[in-house]
């Protein structure tokens, strides 16, 4: 057999070779790409589950249902029944359409909703859309507080009432219509609401507290290089002045 003959041979070999390798990876990639489509079922929350909920409170409150999703898109230790968890309660908060994992259950004796700086208190406040920076806040954020009210009866004033606290958690946005401070419907209009839960001593409580009831807050998001000086409230007599 010629050497040329020989070179002919070998080249057509390689190109076989080639192929088939082609031919592997493809089909692999292929076989890969159906498995993360494959349907599987799991437990979607249909409703808000409290922190401190036990397994077999939510089996029997009717919160979840089992979903078919693709595989690829379900979290490791998706749950598709609850009978591993019922004795155990889940650490924090569900919102509506979370994939239950078992990751969020743990014992009694480990269960806490919130994890507060030393010192601190929770305490929590519902607040519309703007008045928490349309929804930047988050879970870790630090903020400063304001609060508007009539306090001379003519015209409202608005100062700081609290500097610098830690929020520590946020609800599901809820849809409020929206009114006066006494609850009554100006227009058919709703706007989105959520309860944030922050961190405060036991004086940031009471100024909160009532805050909460007898004005309207607005929390301002900070970052490490934000400065809050406290300056004089202001009204609509020197709401203008430099």
């Amino acid at each position: 057999m010629g050497r040329r003959t020989i070179l002919l041979v070998a080249s057509i070999m390689v190109a076989a070779l080639g192929t088939f390798l082609v031919f592997m990876y493809a089909n692999k990639a292929q076989t890969a790409a159906a498995a993360g489509q494959e349907p599987v079922e799991v437990l979607v929350a249909k409703d808000a589950i409290p922190a401190g909920s036990s397994g077999a409170t939510i089996m029997a409150s009717g919160d979840v249902e089992l979903r078919t999703l693709p595989t690829a898109s379900v979290p490791e230790n998706a749950l598709s029944d609850l009978s591993g968890v019922r004795g155990l309660l889940n650490a924090t908060p569900i919102y509506e359409g979370q994939v239950l994992i078992s990751d969020m259950f743990t014992g009694a004796d480990k269960t806490t909703a919130l994890t507060l700086p030393k010192g601190t208190m929770a305490m929590s406040v519902e607040l519309k859309d703007p008045n928490r920076v349309a929804g930047f806040v988050t879970p870790g954020s630090e903020v400063a507080i304001f609060a508007t009210a009539d306090l001379s009866g003519e015209q409202s004033t608005t100062g700081l009432l609290i500097d610098r606290v830690r929020v520590v958690a946020v609800g599901p946005s809820t849809l409020r219509p929206s009114g006066d401070t006494e609850g009554t419907t100006t227009n058919s209009e709703e706007i989105p609401t959520a309860i944030l839960t922050v961190a405060v001593t036991e004086d940031e409580a009471k100024k909160l507290a009532y805050g909460a009831s007898e004005a309207e807050l607005h929390m301002a998001l900070l970052d490490p290089n934000s400065k809050v000086s406290g300056s004089s409230p202001v009204n609509g007599a020197d709401i203008f002045e430099g």
